[in-house]
This record gives structure tokens, sequence and C-alpha cells, in this order.
């Protein structure tokens, strides 16, 4: 799910937005698609949200199985973080759950025209890099 925040935190001050629910020939209502929801233009704050399926469990203890997944909590922080350093976001707040997790990110898609060629080959190649077969 992906929504926009429009509380003013340490960078500029995001527009105000308002958004209406599509709607469908049968009078169905629809999401909005994605590529309507990303401005290409202005940096604006996101709230991005993301859960698991199925009653699985992404951190703390599944009472089911009893089985401990707190590890995965570290995980996913050093990862956001990591990522982060690689794209034109930067983490503003997050929140990780028992089965999903809340991430308020500043989006600058202006950014990206400051790097140099290098520059975006390097960010690439740390956010993916390449596996051991793949260089045989």
């Amino acid at each position: 799910m992906l929504t926009r925040v429009s509380a003013a935190l340490s960078r500029p001050k995001p527009i105000p937005l308002k958004y209406t629910v599509s709607k469908s020939n049968d009078d169905t209502q629809m999401a909005t698609p994605r590529g309507q929801l990303i401005d290409l233009e202005q940096p604006l704050h996101y709230h991005l949200v993301s859960r698991c399926v199925r009653r699985s469990f992404l951190c703390g203890k599944d009472p089911p199985s009893r089985i401990d997944y707190e590890h995965r909590k570290d995980w996913l922080e050093q990862r956001m973080f990591h990522l982060a350093q690689c794209f034109a976001v930067a983490i503003d707040a997050f929140a990780i759950m028992s089965n999903h997790f809340h991430l308020v990110v500043y989006f600058d898609p202006q950014e990206r025209f400051r790097w140099t060629d290098e520059e975006v080959a390097d960010r690439w190649l740390s956010a993916f890099p390449p596996h051991a077969i793949a260089r045989a």
C-alpha cells in the first residue's frame, strides 16, 4: 500500500494532495494506479506499508509454530537503510511489527539527475551485487 504523507518533517513542506477513488463502468471502486500516486517532478514524503499474508510472521514469536523470527527485525532495518543509500530516498520514520511494517520516506525524483553514470552503476551494484555463479 502506498500513500502520500502531508506532515512536514525535516525537509521542505509537502504539497497537500487530494485523491479521488476511481470508479469502473459498473460503479465499483478501484484503487488509484501507482503511476498516478508518484510525482516524478516534486519531492514528497510517502508512507509505505507492507504486510505478510496468511497470518505469517515477519518478526517476533509465531504462536502456532513457536518459532522466533525476531532476528528478521534487525535484518529488515539494516536492509532498509542500505537500500535508501542506493536510491533517491531518505528514511524519515519506520515501525516494524510482527506481521507488517510502516515506512515514511522522502523521495526527491530530481536527485537522480545529479548522479554521474559511475555513481548510478555503483549504487546499482551495491543494491544488487552480482552472484558468483553469474560471474563464472
